[in-house]
């Protein structure tokens, strides 16, 4: 069988998550083809680095503009806004071409737009391939929900319950988490001990953190305190900490080894993210969080909080020092995180992509002997 794995960049949480399943799938199910493709190189193969480039500088400078724009596509009350309609049958018909030519027999999206796409194609094209939707968020908004999808990997029991709302079937859902790399593990405790504590700041690949020298000044004034910040793609804001040589900071730019650098940390202060949230998870690091201002990240924090897995920074940013040093010298609040962890992700059935896939390899057999 060929199964392709359909994703963009714009986040580059739908992008890991696609990584991590492809390689997963090509390790358990080596008979089978299975690729990664990009859907916007796709749809614009000589632009869509532009594209790319461009959703960084939005997300980096006009948040609340990308924002109000999610809320306006993903409203449960509406469809697609009219205003997508012609660059959606543009969009399908490059998707429709290129599926053609590849006659998977399996698609698996973890990207909204691409996972509503492949339902329009198999709206279009009766008995095409198999279509499995990874949801990439824990919340779900009405883009992720779609006619035609043959089967549905969720992030946790809330997930699912969403989708039940919404009249798909239980035996079309499981609950796997979202896709990490085996490298996210939990480390012993007691391997790690180190004499200062260690905090681990990160702000998504965009490195979307705060920009105020003030807020990293106070980091480093933290006793017994050593902090690795991962810029990511923000290079003004690396240069500006670097430039301003601040003691027990180590300065970062992108990494390709956060698992290590999770498995060295007390604890992970970011924005809540689905991909940094399940990786946090995966490796029983206790999380902490800036206070969201983008709507599903909202819808994540809320989560994050209300299944003990973390804890949201609140009050005055002239706050937020004081309360990172209160957390991470709490030895019973961190144990008690890192025990709501390991609770939670006891309940990931992180077979159910490899389960599907032979059921859908007994079926074609038997299609093919009658």
């Amino acid at each position: 069988m060929k199964i392709i794995v359909l994703t963009s960049k714009f986040g580059m949480g739908h992008y890991s998550a696609a990584k991590t399943l492809t390689e997963h799938l090509q390790q358990a199910v080596p008979h089978h083809q299975t690729y990664l493709a990009d859907f916007y190189q796709i749809a614009f193969p000589n632009h869509f680095q532009t594209i790319y480039k461009s959703y960084t500088r939005l997300m980096l400078h006009g948040g609340k503009l990308v924002n109000s724009a999610n809320k306006s596509i993903t409203n449960d009350e509406q469809g697609l806004p009219k205003s997508l309609k012609l660059p959606e049958q543009f969009l399908l018909h490059r998707l429709s071409s290129y599926l053609d030519q590849e006659q998977p027999d399996i698609v698996i999206t973890t990207y909204s737009f691409a996972s509503y796409l492949v339902s329009e194609y198999k709206r279009l094209h009766q008995g095409a391939c198999s279509h499995i939707t990874c949801i990439t968020d824990i919340g779900v908004h009405n883009v992720w929900v779609n006619p035609d999808t043959s089967f549905y990997l969720v992030a946790c029991e809330e997930t699912k319950n969403a989708l039940l709302k919404r009249g798909v079937d239980e035996k079309d859902i499981a609950i796997s988490g979202i896709p990490i790399s085996p490298a996210f593990h939990p480390i012993n405790q007691a391997a790690k001990r180190q004499k200062k504590k260690e905090l681990l700041l990160m702000g998504g690949g965009l490195g979307m953190l705060p920009e105020t020298k003030s807020f990293y000044k106070s980091l480093s004034d933290i006793p017994n305190l050593h902090t690795t910040i991962v810029c990511g793609k923000n290079n003004r804001l690396k240069e500006k900490l670097v430039a301003a040589d601040l003691p027990h900071l180590t300065i970062l730019g992108c990494i390709d080894d956060v698992a290590q650098r999770m498995a060295q940390a007390d604890l992970f202060l970011t924005k809540p993210g689905g991909i940094s949230t399940f990786e946090a998870i995966g490796a029983e690091l206790p999380l902490l969080l800036f206070p969201p201002t983008l709507e599903q990240e909202i819808k994540n924090c809320n989560f994050i909080v209300r299944n003990g897995l973390g804890k949201q920074l609140s009050g005055k940013p002239s706050s937020y020092a004081e309360q990172i040093a209160f957390l991470i010298n709490n030895e019973l609040k961190l144990a008690d995180i890192r025990h709501s962890m390991h609770r939670f992700r006891m309940h990931f059935d992180t077979d159910a992509v490899i389960d599907f896939i032979m059921k859908e390899e007994g079926r074609m057999q038997e299609r093919r002997a009658v």
